[in-house]
């Protein structure tokens, strides 16, 4: 059977690679060193196929597992000389087989237990490499190129789209910010201002939804009939985070408050508390601009904004808003905050920040044949802003007020996060201020995903045509400096 498919791909793409996969005992046979991969390369041409070699252990071994880097040697307990790799070897001229020894640390060998999250996580890894490896293979030895499937997404796997429509209709509307902004804003700030180191009460809108129930449905959803190692792992996470998320919803206004939105969130670290106060003391290169623009001339420049790039979307005004604007992604509609004032550089920024990144790729998820997109992925949150932010600069529409507001949120989370109280923040802040849905974590996984086309490619992207030919180079150089 093998004969007959090597001779089939050998002869129809001009080279061909097989991976010959085993696992070893290592325990009971006490070698002095037992690495985590083993590649037998004895039989092999080591000058021809190097760039192979080489290309399998760096993505073998470019994630840690468990804390510790991975290790990976040639020959060390096993040399590669087993019937399989010595019939491939001595028939093919341009077949390379790479037999790969995997050791035993995904399970207890003694008693053949497995542990199943290390095991998954090998199984996730181990998919990445060798794709990547073959992908390598492919461009530098095959005389065609990768095969292109088409219709592919008339052919996913039932039970892949069985978890996404159930998680899908399970968590559309869990909004996080629906529960964490205060119903009543309004009357605590006017009491915060008129009584001195007054501690707000804030009241929050009470969950529609037993938390318990809600765990209890996520985990019940049949993952495990996934066999994809890959999108099974994206929808755990999912799945993890979403019963993360619910922790952080129940405990709104709590003392667990705190601990629950550290685990969704994360905390600033100490190189971005570092990089902040370099941001805060770098001084003005010029007065801010005056904001003479209202909320109902932002909207009509929003709604030529989403004119111009042909988007399926709409713009209001809103009275319930904290922050000048904000995208309802479950409405595809730009809210504008009706008493929010605004400067030309404000209303520029928000079309790039808004509109040409939250908006954007809102739509794009909709187009998705899977769900997983609208929902987010973890740490979705943090690229999202990441990005947008990234856009105000790349479009020369931020300065460095703006960055010293962003630097100085990380600070005033810091020290909410060290236990100060409201009032101490916010004289923090007022004191400060007068010195002048893809997670990163999956970027890997969904590049596959759309090359199989799993995925489709974003249909829209921002428009580069306003940006300018050469970045600010103040803000170039601060940006720069920061590690």
């Amino acid at each position: 059977m093998i004969k007959l498919v090597l001779d089939t791909l050998e002869k129809k793409f001009g080279a061909c690679l097989v991976f010959d996969i085993h696992s070893y005992n290592w325990q009971v046979r006490q070698y002095d060193f037992a690495p985590d991969f083993n590649l037998g390369t004895a039989q092999l041409d080591a000058l021809r196929w190097r760039p192979v070699f080489n290309t399998l252990r760096q993505q073998l071994c470019r994630k840690k597992f468990q804390g510790a880097p991975l290790s990976f040697a040639e020959n060390n307990v096993f040399q590669g000389d087993g019937y399989q790799a010595t019939f491939v070897t001595k028939t093919y001229k341009h077949t390379l087989i790479l037999p790969l020894e995997v050791r035993k640390f995904f399970m207890d060998e003694l008693t053949g237990e497995l542990y199943p999250l290390v095991f998954e996580k090998l199984k996730r890894n181990l998919h990445i490499a060798l794709t990547q490896t073959a992908r390598f293979f492919i461009k530098r030895y095959c005389s065609k190129g990768m095969v292109q499937f088409n219709h592919v997404q008339q052919h996913i796997d039932p039970a892949i789209k069985a978890v996404d429509l159930a998680l899908y209709k399970l968590a559309r509307n869990l909004d996080t910010l629906h529960y964490v902004n205060p119903t009543n804003i309004a009357q605590e700030k006017r009491r915060f201002f008129n009584k001195s180191h007054y501690r707000p009460q804030f009241k929050y809108r009470p969950l529609r939804m037993d938390p318990y129930e809600f765990k209890e449905q996520l985990y019940r959803l049949p993952v495990a009939d996934i066999g994809d190692p890959l999108i099974k792992d994206i929808y755990r996470k999912l799945i993890d985070n979403f019963a993360t998320k619910i922790d952080v919803i129940t405990q709104v206004g709590k003392e667990q408050f705190l601990y629950n939105s550290l685990r969704y969130y994360g905390e600033p670290s100490v190189d971005d508390i570092a990089n902040a106060r370099f941001i805060i003391h770098a001084t003005e290169p010029q007065p801010a601009a005056p904001k003479t623009i209202n909320a109902e001339q932002a909207l009509g420049r929003f709604e030529q904004a989403i004119a111009q790039m042909q988007l399926p979307c709409k713009v209001s005004l809103s009275t319930k808003l904290v922050a000048k604007a904000m995208v309802d992604n479950g409405k595809k509609t730009l809210r504008v905050n009706s008493t929010a004032m605004f400067s030309e550089l404000d209303v520029r920024a928000l079309i790039e920040h808004e509109i040409g990144v939250h908006l954007l790729t809102t739509l794009n998820a909709e187009q998705q044949p899977l769900h997983l997109l609208r929902l987010g992925l973890p740490g979705n949150t943090y690229t999202q802003e990441g990005l947008a932010i990234f856009r105000e600069f790349q479009s020369e529409n931020i300065n460095l007020m703006r960055l010293k507001t962003l630097a100085l949120r990380v600070l005033a989370v810091d020290k909410m996060v060290k236990g100060e109280q409201f009032y101490q923040v916010y004289e923090f802040l007022r004191d400060t201020s007068y010195l002048g849905k893809t997670g990163l974590a999956q970027l890997d996984a969904i590049d596959m995903l759309v090359e199989r086309q799993l995925l489709d490619k974003p249909a829209y992207l921002p428009d580069y045509s306003r940006d300018p030919a050469q970045p600010d180079a103040i803000l170039s150089y601060l940006i720069s400096c920061i590690k």
